[in-house]
């Protein structure tokens, strides 16, 4: 790569020992840390998965194989580079670039599905009677689960998930 000159897809080298998902998980930490913030489309992806000459159309069967890999190419991306797998509509996938990154964004996207998680509980327990359940284990693990939903509701807790909001990657790179 020559100096002063903008890294593109064509300045990754793959590994040619890596399956298609290692592929797009190395590449993916790769353009983290030399391209950081960049979406890649799956069409993208598929061409750095499959070695192509050129990004395949959209319709592609290759690039409908990424898009069913990339929970796959999640747990490569964590399991090997510590890295968060993003998406967002209309853009594509990248990496996380280092912790605050990944706090700032897929954290909060997290703490969110927990609160909805909780608040979807606590209407199924709502309609929950237990003078009405006959089985003694079942009855005890409800109770159990009223202690543990009060303990996640509490003002407390949730001031404990309060996490700064995610900025758009043209904020973070300011």
């Amino acid at each position: 790569m020559k100096k002063g000159k903008l890294t593109t897809i064509a300045d990754y080298v793959a590994e040619p020992q890596l399956t298609p998902t290692q592929r797009i998980g190395h590449f993916l930490n790769w353009a983290a840390i030399v391209m950081a913030h960049r979406y890649f489309t799956a069409a993208q992806l598929a061409k750095v998965a499959y070695n192509l000459r050129s990004v395949p159309a959209t319709s592609n069967k290759d690039v409908q194989t990424v898009k069913k890999r990339m929970q796959a190419v999640k747990r490569v991306l964590m399991g090997e580079y510590r890295r968060v797998l993003y998406w967002e509509r209309g853009h594509g996938y990248r990496a996380s670039v280092n912790d605050e990154d990944a706090s700032r964004h897929e954290l909060v996207r997290q703490k969110r599905r927990l609160e909805s998680t909780i608040r979807g509980a606590e209407k199924v327990r709502s309609v929950i009677e237990v003078k009405n359940i006959s089985d003694k284990a079942v009855r005890e693990s409800v109770r159990q689960f009223d202690q543990n939903l009060k303990l996640m509701t509490s003002p407390e807790f949730i001031k404990r998930l309060q996490l700064p909001e995610a900025k758009r990657d043209a904020e973070a790179e300011d």
